[in-house]
């Protein structure tokens, strides 16, 4: 299945925690929410129209400060 925004695949690029399930996708989208494993914003979305954007917000690894944004890694039709 996808969200109603098409989201397919949330992984956590901090710590790897993947989920498929529409209704986390959802409140993770719609809230800016935090992963519950890691605390981290450093998200890869994936979605039916083959998009790939990484979101980045207040635990990016590697960073001093906040970084917040999304960027697209492919972006679709």
């Amino acid at each position: 299945m996808a969200t109603y925004h098409g989201i397919e695949k949330l992984e956590c690029l901090h710590c790897g925690w993947v989920t498929h399930d529409d209704e986390i996708m959802e409140e993770m989208n719609d809230l800016s929410g935090d992963c519950d494993i890691c605390g981290s914003q450093f998200f890869l979305w994936s979605n039916t129209n083959n998009d790939q954007i990484v979101s980045s917000g207040h635990l990016v690894r590697g960073n001093r400060s906040n970084s917040s944004g999304h960027y697209y890694l492919v972006k679709g039709e």
